[in-house]
Formats: structure tokens, sequence, C-alpha cells
């Protein structure tokens, strides 16, 4: 595989903003420079792939597989980016957020994972009781038993998503 994932979905944001645009259109620019040979897979909705530059349209491949979410509040915007990884066909697979720089060949983080005993890795785990989660866990009071009878309860930031096999 010589493809990572990127995605927007634009009811998540409330709407398709300018910061949004610049900075996929900025990480396509930065990636494409350090990583020529690799593939950009942008699933998005049909509203950000009409606002996107001429750049983002010549150099990824766009899927607009996210309108279907478009029934759901913009707060499960999170779960909207796990769903739609979870959803992604390939064996194995990359998925960046880009709002990240990346300012070098990505084939080596991709090396490194292959390389490593995980089959999983995210960015970072994250605390639940910061705000993020405390409001969501607040609001859905019956979502807090997801975490009956877990020692470490943590979430993970899916800012880098790596999956070495469907299964996992």
């Amino acid at each position: 595989m010589n493809k990572i994932y990127i995605s927007n979905w634009a009811k998540g944001f409330n709407q398709v903003s300018d910061l949004n645009l610049y900075l996929i259109d900025n990480f396509v620019k930065v990636i494409k420079k350090h990583t020529p040979n690799i593939e950009i897979v942008f699933l998005t909705d049909v509203a950000t792939k009409n606002q996107v530059s001429q750049h983002v349209l010549e150099n990824t491949t766009i899927k607009t597989v996210l309108d279907k979410y478009n029934n759901h509040k913009p707060v499960v915007g999170a779960l909207v980016k796990l769903k739609t990884i979870s959803e992604i066909e390939d064996e194995e697979v990359l998925h960046l957020d880009y709002d990240i720089v990346w300012k070098y060949d990505l084939n080596i983080i991709l090396d490194a994972f292959r390389k490593s005993e995980f089959d999983v890795v995210y960015q970072k785990t994250e605390s639940l009781m910061i705000p993020y989660y405390r409001m969501i866990f607040y609001n859905n009071k019956d979502k807090r038993c997801i975490f009956h009878g877990y020692k470490r309860r943590v979430a993970f930031n899916a800012g880098i998503s790596y999956f070495k096999t469907k299964e996992a």
C-alpha cells in the first residue's frame, strides 16, 4: 500500500470552513512534495468536494461517502470519522488528520508501522475527564456503561490511525 486516507465531514464542523479548506490544500501540497508516489484518498461529502482547490482535485482520489451521515448531529463528528475508517475496504489503512504538517517521507512511517508488533496504532490516549468527553457522557448517561469493568478508562485520539489488517 502506498496510500493514505484523509476525511472531512462538513456537517461535523457545521459548514465547510475556509480554515479547513486551507488545511486540506496545504496537507496535500506538503504530502505530495515529500512523498510524491503516495496516493491520497480523500473521503468527504459533496459540500466539501465542491469547494476544495483545483490542486486537491488533481492530487487526491475523492470519494463522496460522508453525506449519508448528514442526519446526525455535528457533535458526533469523531464517531463519523471512526465509522468512515472502519468502512475502508483496504487490508491496511493509514488515516491521518489533515491539520498535522508532515514534512518528511511518509514511507518511513509506513515502514515502521509494518515492522512493528502492533496491529493498531493511534496518535495518543486521552483522559475521559477532558471537557469533550465529559459533555458526551453527561448528555448520554446510557453510554457510561461501556467502560464498566475496565481498569484503564481512556479514549484514543485518532489523528493518526493505522490498522495493519482489516481484522484489526
